[in-house]
């Protein structure tokens, strides 16, 4: 499962239509700056435009203007570096925009309070556009298969038609990412709205790739807060890729005895993060306890990790599971110390270490993970 970043701008949308803050009118210092055109569809006079900034996660308002007989209005300004912005009509939804010193056109569709303003005329909001083009793409891709597998469901499938249906999810997922790399690198030097597009990546896969773009980004804009944010991201997710060495821990047993990962130095490791309390955990312990019983020895091991609680339903789960394996935990369910450390979002989710405590692989299936132990084994 990719992880997904989401820009702070993309968190808060919804808190806009609440914001009290006053407008912080920005000042215009350069003569070359800016430039928004509005345009709203029903030509309604009179209707407040505002611009807002993210500060602290609280859009703030920066400028307002009120369109005229014609529906229309204008917005300028300058800026030192480019950034995320929201457009808003009258309360109604707001639309992103990425803003740099250029003119854009908006076109402002109020009577449909579920359409975005659809922006053209700026470089950035160009590429913005078409990240959104593959991001569709793939989207109908998905609603496509998601219809053919109720039907062959329906119709009592064999497993291998569903497992080419869900192969087809991976392909397309795998190409949309391939084409969004592919025109990042065409823009030359990257601009901001990698940051934007790095929510459609895999940060596992990816994170070469977007960190060597940020570094270009970090180098020409010291000072711009969205990238600093994006690379303060990139940097909690430096030492859990693969390739990178696994972060040291020491937890808990069921016991109250610590127990630390260094001590499995040597071994193939499978740190499993779960808990009683998660059904899609306790459905993949069957496949996991197969898994063990065919491989456990002195080179290869696992180590649960649980986001329980409650230390007698911990302890009861893995009885009534037989999760014979190594089992740790400080019981402060999502605030569990080593699943921060691990960016865990969502459980199960799992780490494969080489016997030199490097990672190999993240949320592995099942298949996979025995065919890695089977060559690693031999």
């Amino acid at each position: 499962m990719s992880i997904r970043f989401t820009i702070v701008l993309l968190i808060v949308l919804g808190l806009f239509a609440q914001c009290k803050n006053g407008v912080e009118k920005q000042a215009n210092t350069n003569q070359a700056g800016y430039l928004i055109q509005v345009s709203v569809k029903d030509h309604s006079p009179n209707r407040l435009i505002l611009l807002s900034k993210i500060k602290n996660n609280q859009p703030v308002v920066i400028d307002s203007v009120t369109t005229n007989a014609e529906g229309k209005a204008e917005i300028s300004g300058s800026l030192k570096t480019p950034g995320f912005y929201l457009l808003n009509v009258q309360g109604q939804r707001e639309g992103l925009i990425i803003l740099d010193n250029d003119t854009m056109e908006v076109v402002l569709d109020n009577t449909n309070d579920t359409t975005e303003p659809y922006i053209t005329g700026s470089a950035l909001m160009d590429q913005y556009n078409q990240i959104n083009e593959f991001q569709k793409q793939y989207e109908q891709i998905i609603y496509t298969n998601q219809i053919q597998m109720a039907a062959v469901k329906r119709n009592n499938a064999q497993p291998s038609e569903i497992a080419a249906l869900e192969a087809r999810n991976v392909t397309a997922l795998e190409e949309v990412q391939a084409n969004i790399k592919n025109f990042l690198r065409k823009q030359n030097p990257p601009s901001i709205v990698t940051i934007y597009a790095a929510s459609s990546l895999d940060i596992n896969k990816d994170f070469a790739f977007l960190d060597s773009m940020n570094r270009v980004l970090k180098q020409k804009y010291p000072d711009n807060d969205d990238i600093i944010s994006f690379a303060e991201f990139l940097g909690k997710y430096a030492n859990i890729v693969k390739g990178a060495e696994a972060p040291a821990f020491t937890q808990n047993t069921p016991e109250g005895k610590p127990f630390t990962l260094a001590s499995l130095r040597g071994k193939y490791v499978l740190i499993d993060f779960w808990a009683s309390w998660c059904g899609p955990c306790r459905r993949a312990n069957p496949d996991l306890v197969k898994t063990y019983e065919k491989f456990k020895g002195p080179k290869f091991e696992i180590l649960g990790v649980s986001l329980d609680k409650d230390a007698e339903a911990w302890k009861k789960a893995i009885k009534d599971d037989k999760l014979t394996w190594l089992h740790v935990s400080d019981l402060n369910y999502w605030e569990n110390e080593v699943a921060r450390k691990y960016q865990v979002e969502s459980i199960p989710t799992s780490f494969l270490l080489d016997p030199q405590g490097k990672i190999i692989g993240r949320d592995l299936g099942h298949e996979d993970l025995e065919n890695i132990l089977s060559k690693a084994l031999k």
